[in-house]
């Protein structure tokens, strides 16, 4: 077994924490795979920009006999290519062009697969709460309903709540298909991407933690907007549309060639043994390239305007995404806690069973924990998924927990 085979088994065999399970996801996903390879593609490219053009080596050769004797002449010279007009310039702005694409879609890549993966962990632990309290409720109305129903007699009002408490069993059943089927296909995700039953981890599948306002506050919007991955994009964009422009201007010129040059010449039992330099220097002189050079000058003229306006629009949305985590903080900080909730939902309960409260009441109460639950953890997904692209965009993955 290869060493990269035996890291992979010792990370998805001993999991014991869901920052394991995180581990293991590094060594099996083709997104992490992929993004790997973009960073090693990236290095090519800013290489592959920096490289120099082949040697050549001309000769030529003649012979014959002249007045009895042998003649023979041979040179032989070798050249190195120099590009000139901003040919070299273009081939290092293409390859910084590239390497900038890749890391984009590389950051992009691993980023929204990371935030998938933490918020499906998240996810399938907050599907239990929300489960077991739809399943409570459903139980909670079916026993209602057999208690109305094994009675001999109903008086009117009765009738009504024995028809209320139906509605709400149907209704808290179909949300248990419903949730049910979210669970399973979290589930199947996993499957899918880890080969991992995570339901054999609940227990330590992760629970919401509030972001620090010093998490917060070490994301600033102005220097995240220079690593924005749009930003990026578009600055390889415009170092593509420079190249062109530079390889426009180069177009106009040929390569200037030099390198040293051997000639033998023979004249029967005579020979001499010349050195010298070569030298091959075109002249621009009937087409410089003009038009195609103000096509590109135009173009790149275009894209920096174009990001002039994206990185206002990005700094923008960065500045609006640590506000709308910071103002859903504060909403998650002054709701109810489930366990509080939960213990006046009992109280409302014995309270019904002994006559105290009314039938609406206890629907009341049982749809209030259900959705309390579910919109808590709306609320969480919502400050948990946009921190996690934060991330991203500060190129700060490796160092998010969960």
């Amino acid at each position: 077994m290869a060493l990269a085979e035996e890291v992979e088994a010792s990370l998805c065999q001993g999991i014991k924490s869901a920052l394991d399970i995180m581990r293991c996801l590094r060594t099996k996903q083709p997104a992490f795979i992929a993004a790997k390879n973009l960073r090693s593609a990236e290095e090519d490219s800013r290489r592959g920009g920096r490289r120099w053009l082949n040697p050549e080596i001309q000769s030529q050769g003649m012979g014959g006999r002249s007045l009895g004797n042998e003649q023979l002449q041979v040179q032989v010279a070798l050249y190195q290519p120099i590009q000139t007009g901003g040919k070299r310039q273009a081939q290092i702005l293409s390859g910084e062009s590239n390497a900038l694409g890749f890391q984009a879609r590389s950051r992009i890549e691993q980023g929204q697969f990371l935030k998938q993966t933490a918020l499906g962990l998240y996810r399938y632990r907050q599907l239990q709460g929300e489960i077991d309290a739809i399943q409570e409720a459903a139980d909670t109305f079916k026993k209602l309903v057999a208690q109305y129903q094994g009675r001999p007699r109903l008086t009117p009002e009765q009738e009504v709540s024995l028809s209320i408490f139906k509605l709400a069993q149907g209704d808290y059943e179909l949300r248990l298909v419903e949730k049910k089927n979210e669970e399973l296909q979290v589930l199947n995700f996993f499957q899918a991407t880890l080969k991992l039953d995570i339901s054999k981890y609940e227990k330590i599948l992760p629970l919401y933690q509030e972001p620090s306002e010093k998490e917060i506050d070490s994301f600033e919007a102005e220097a995240l907007t220079q690593k924005a991955p749009e930003i990026l994009t578009s600055q390889a964009e415009l170092k593509q549309a420079h190249a062109t422009a530079f390889q426009a201007r180069g177009d106009a010129f040929s390569d200037i060639s030099i390198g040293p040059m051997m000639a033998v010449n023979r004249d029967g039992p005579l020979q001499q043994n010349l050195f010298g330099l070569a030298l091959n220097i075109p002249f621009p002189v009937w087409n410089q390239n003009g038009y195609q050079v103000a096509a590109a000058e135009k173009q790149a003229s275009l894209l920096e305007h174009k990001i002039r306006i994206q990185t206002s629009e990005v700094e923008l949305e960065i500045k609006r995404t640590i506000t709308t985590i910071n103002s859903a903080k504060s909403r998650l900080s002054v709701l109810p806690t489930q366990s509080n909730l939960h213990q006046k939902h009992t109280q409302v309960e014995k309270n019904f069973f002994r006559g105290l409260v009314s039938p609406a009441l206890i629907v009341e109460a049982h749809r209030a924990l259900v959705d309390f639950l579910i919109q808590r953890h709306q609320s969480e997904n919502f400050v948990m998924g946009n921190l996690w692209d934060l991330y991203m965009i500060a190129d700060r993955l490796e160092e998010k927990q969960l």
